[in-house]
């Protein structure tokens, strides 16, 4: 079921096009600055989109330009997890395996104890929290840690009703689409 569904939001996705692709974002980045969690938070950790995922770079340089700490996820494949590692600048990074964008280096890890929010990627979110990613688990485990303020990203037309949902699954406090910013833990 969730194989499903991830593939059909993908295949919706692939077909949006440039333009759409970055007014939305930037509809999603001036709603995510009006939150107090983006406000408060000192240290930010975010990803760095790729294939057509709300443009996250804008978010970044708005953080530095605000003096805060950012942070993106480094993946470790072998046990499936991220690091959280803190970059300066975008030519920090680098692109590594399937396309992911990262720290060329991990010299600056981050405790996810340190993390004041996460905004988090998903393929689709539904208004109680749930996200389906990419079908790792890798935010979940990082969550499971973390335990900050998180912010799901996404498109209005990734939004659904109801995704299934395991126990292992996190689910975020927030959700911001071009449209509406959602608070979930009142749903």
């Amino acid at each position: 079921m969730k194989e499903t569904i991830r593939r059909w939001h993908l295949e919706k996705r692939k077909r949006l096009s440039k333009k759409a692709l970055e007014e939305k974002s930037k509809k999603i980045a001036e709603r995510l600055f009006e939150t107090s969690e983006f406000k408060n938070a000192k240290t930010i950790m975010a990803f760095v989109s790729i294939n057509n995922e709300p443009e996250t770079r804008s978010i970044l340089e708005e953080a530095w330009r605000l003096d805060k700490r950012v942070c993106v996820p480094l993946t470790n494949f072998s046990n499936n997890e991220i690091i959280p590692v803190e970059i300066k600048n975008l030519a920090e990074l680098e692109e590594k395996k399937f396309g992911l964008l990262e720290p060329k280096n991990a010299e600056k890890k981050i405790a996810a104890s340190n993390i004041d929010l996460v905004l988090v990627p998903g393929v689709a979110f539904d208004c109680t929290g749930n996200r389906l990613g990419y079908g790792k688990g890798f935010f979940d485990r990082f969550l499971e840690k973390a335990r900050c303020n998180t912010i799901g990203l996404c498109f209005e037309q990734h939004l659904e009703q109801k995704l299934p949902a395991e126990q292992h699954d996190k689910k975020v406090g927030k959700i911001i689409t071009e449209k509406r910013t959602i608070n979930c833990f009142k749903n």
